[in-house]
This record gives structure tokens, C-alpha cells and sequence, in this order.
């Protein structure tokens, strides 16, 4: 007798939670689920900290543009820099300048994990008057892709840019860029960055 009240008590509740089941949207136990396995900020951006530093371009890797538009700008060397934010939930990245003998601050920028996307996501403004918006992607050990969109007020384009180190060494990467206009794409030479020492920002 009681084998049998077991077996009907049992049958009841697979019963019951069959009900419950069919009863929940397909939507939101999908999205228990994700929730449910999906790293936490802060994890995800451990891949990109490498990045954490102020990194400067080799001189002797200086393209003949970067030249040019130094001397003409009265600028003597330029640098980005990426910093961990409060509890390393976001990066935050500058854009820096030694112009007229001066630091200047040209650039600021947020990289920060979006839930919705589930992506690394990269903005920046700058004083030169552009808004940039885009995503990192850390593609291998040695990689990491930041394809962004550039806004002005009088145009926009897309760039693509590779950050490429040599296995076991974290000191220099070489930067590759490629602009991307509509149906055109063109690369540009290679320039290699380096990691400073000591910061110079102010």
C-alpha cells in the first residue's frame, strides 16, 4: 500500500512540474539560462588587460603621415593609455599629447562589457571633434581587434585596428589599421607601439 501511495505521490509531482514548465514562456527560461551561465563583467575584461598602461609608438616605426602630422601640430610625441576603473568593472582609455611642450589630454574613452550584446564595447571622444563607437575583441592569446566607427560632423568611416603581440611578450605590439569608406578598404603600414616605463600624464 504504501509503494503505491509513493508511486502516485510521484507520478502527481512530475505531473505538477510538467505543468509549471509548459506554463513558462520558452523566452524566459532561455534567459534564466543565459543569465545564469553568462561571466561576470569583470571576468570578461580580464582578457584585456594586457592593454592596462601607457603605450607609446616606436620612433624608428613612425609612418611618414604621423610625421608630418606631428610637425605641423607642434607636436613632439603622442601616447594612449588604458587604467583600470573602480573594481576593474571598466577600463577607461586617454588619448594623450606632448604639444607646445605640454601634456595634453586629447582624447578620453570608456571600454566597458554590455550585457545586452554581450560584447567589449570601446567609446571615445576627442577634442579634434570626433565621436567614436565601436567594439575590442579579444581574437587569440596574441590579438585583439577594435573595430570602431568614426563620426565627425562632416563625415564618418570605419576603422579596423589589430594589436598584435609575439607570444611571451607583452612589452611591444604592432598596431595594423585598415579604413574602411564604403566599398574601399586600404591598409596602412604598420607601426610598432611600446610600453612606457612610468606614465607622463599629468
Amino acid at each position: 500500500m504504501q509503494d503505491a501511495m509513493r508511486s502516485v505521490f510521484s507520478s502527481a509531482r512530475s505531473a505538477c512540474l510538467a505543468v509549471v514548465l509548459l506554463g513558462t514562456p520558452v523566452a524566459a527560461i532561455s534567459q534564466d539560462a543565459s543569465a545564469a551561465v553568462d561571466p561576470l563583467q569583470t571576468d570578461i575584461l580580464q582578457a584585456y588587460g594586457v592593454l592596462v598602461g601607457a603605450w607609446r609608438p616606436d620612433p624608428a616605426s613612425l609612418s611618414d603621415v604621423l610625421r608630418r602630422w606631428r610637425s605641423e601640430n607642434n607636436i613632439s610625441e603622442n601616447w594612449v593609455e588604458f587604467a583600470w576603473g573602480a573594481d576593474r568593472q571598466w577600463m577607461l582609455f586617454g588619448d594623450w599629447q606632448r604639444k607646445d611642450g605640454a601634456n595634453r589630454h586629447a582624447g578620453a574613452g570608456l571600454v566597458a562589457y554590455d550585457p545586452a550584446s554581450h560584447r567589449v564595447m570601446f567609446t571615445e571622444h576627442s577634442i579634434r571633434g570626433a565621436s567614436i563607437v565601436g567594439t575590442l575583441e579579444r581574437i587569440s592569446p596574441t590579438e585583439i581587434v577594435r573595430d570602431i566607427v568614426v563620426s565627425r560632423t562632416d563625415r564618418d568611416w570605419r576603422q579596423i585596428d589589430r594589436w598584435v603581440w609575439k607570444a611571451g611578450n607583452e612589452t611591444c605590439f604592432d598596431w595594423f589599421t585598415t579604413y574602411v569608406n564604403g566599398d574601399t578598404r586600404s591598409e596602412q603600414p604598420p607601426s610598432r607601439w611600446c610600453r612606457m616605463p612610468t606614465t607622463t600624464t599629468p
